[in-house]
């Protein structure tokens, strides 16, 4: 049976664009209640017709072709429409079967137009329920002048069945009325799972988004840009950069289809972007072969020249081994050199779209000056970051090195021995 409505409620709402949940609720509350009506006004044009109630017995006909007509228009024509009309009809077969049933308070009939008010508005809006509503207590009324008057209601069926008459008619009531509620009551609980599993796709997308946020930008900016829409660019005295880049890239490069180039680029960088995560550094971003973090911004990140050292060692160290893991196996490999520098730089998110979180400043451009002339394998110090780092690790001068744009820039070597752990 189940199954046979939910085809019914299928043909339904085949043609109803608006496949809101509200409006589904609707729909199905609809064919049900149309389909229950239907059902109770067969077994109750049965029942007229043994006790001889001719009234009842062509009026329930009637209503069964209605009712039943009803959940064929439904496809095409508004469900507001519909319910509206449903709600008239009702009035007037429960006035009908009133009047030859004994009167407003004589006949078993007459709870049934309780349930003419709250019906419609469950199926249609408050407008149309207001309009039946009133037309409700004017039927009523109506009665009530009728009797006050005196009017005699004709009875067209034995009193002997009475009594029956009024229990089958109350019982149908209760059960029909209970019906229609469970069906409200389901298709409300459908509803709010349905509300509930959106939320939780919600959620889950939301938190995809501030993740994949997180990626791009440093948590303090990404949360600035939420709130804001921009991030303010904000001077930052003390910040130690690093430049790692590839020797030789170009050459190296030609030997490689475009996919073997990009995944062993990411190879690479996805070991650094470890490395820069682990020592608390912040990554800015990668340029074709070239790779720029730093320590010390934004406001929130503590890390220093000593902590950006220890990564550059580690890379180097990383690098060493990948190194001779493609040479075991005849593949290319990368060397990469590292330039580091203390200074100012100004951190910021520039333009309105495809935002991008940069720093700026004389610091950054002699990071990439001092990386120029480092060596393969090995790290370049500026004398700001050498005075930042030199009671920690062995420095070695290199006295003054010229630089494209800069002049002779004194430098230094880091080797990857801590001064604390030569001395044990």
């Amino acid at each position: 049976m189940i199954n046979h409505l939910s085809k019914i409620y299928d043909f339904a709402l085949s043609n109803n664009l608006d496949q809101s949940i509200d409006s589904v609720r609707k729909y199905k509350l609809f064919v049900t209640t149309c389909l229950f009506v239907t059902i109770f006004g067969f077994l109750y044009g049965v029942l007229s017709y043994f006790i001889g109630f001719e009234v009842g017995v062509w009026t329930m006909a009637v209503s069964v072709i209605f009712f039943t007509s009803n959940i064929f228009f439904l496809k095409y024509l508004n469900i507001n429409t519909l319910g509206f009309l449903i709600g008239v009809y009702t009035i007037w077969l429960n006035a009908t079967l009133v009047f030859y049933s004994g009167g407003l308070f004589a006949s078993p009939v007459s709870p049934w137009i309780t349930l003419t008010p709250p019906f419609v508005l469950l199926l249609t809006n408050r407008r149309n329920a207001l309009i039946i509503l009133f037309l409700c207590i004017f039927y009523v009324l109506g009665f009530y002048w009728m009797i006050l008057d005196g009017y005699d209601f004709p009875k067209t069926y034995s009193d002997s069945f009475h009594l029956i008459f009024l229990v089958l008619a109350m019982m149908g009531l209760i059960v029909i009325f209970y019906l229609i509620t469970t069906t409200f009551e389901a298709l409300k609980q459908q509803a709010l799972d349905s509300l509930l599993s959106k939320q939780k796709e919600l959620k889950s997308e939301q938190k995809r988004s501030e993740d994949l946020l997180l990626n791009i930008f440093p948590k303090e900016i990404a949360e600035e840009l939420k709130e804001t829409g921009k991030a303010k660019a904000r001077l930052h005295e003390n910040v130690t950069v690093l430049f790692a880049d590839i020797k030789n890239f170009t050459s190296l490069s030609e030997g490689l289809t475009p996919p073997e180039l990009v995944k062993l680029l990411h190879a690479y960088f996805q070991r650094i972007d470890s490395i820069i995560q682990k020592h608390g550094l912040e990554k800015i971003k990668t340029i074709g072969d070239a790779y720029l973090a730093a320590g010390g911004v934004p406001g929130s990140n503590k890390a220093n020249a000593i902590n950006v050292v220890e990564a550059a060692i580690e890379i180097q160290e990383t690098n060493l081994h990948f190194k001779n893991e493609q040479l075991n196996n005849g593949n290319i490999f990368f060397d990469f050199r590292i330039g580091i520098n203390t200074g100012p730089v100004v951190a910021g998110v520039v333009g309105d779209k495809k935002f991008v979180y940069d720093i700026w400043g004389d610091a950054v451009n002699l990071a990439a000056r001092i990386e120029e002339t480092s060596e393969p394998g090995k790290i370049n110090i500026s004398e700001s970051t050498y005075f930042e780092i030199k009671d920690h690790f062995i420095c070695e001068p290199r006295g003054f090195v010229p630089a494209k744009n800069k002049g002779e820039i004194k430098m230094f070597w880091v080797h990857d021995v801590r001064i604390q752990e030569k001395s044990k």
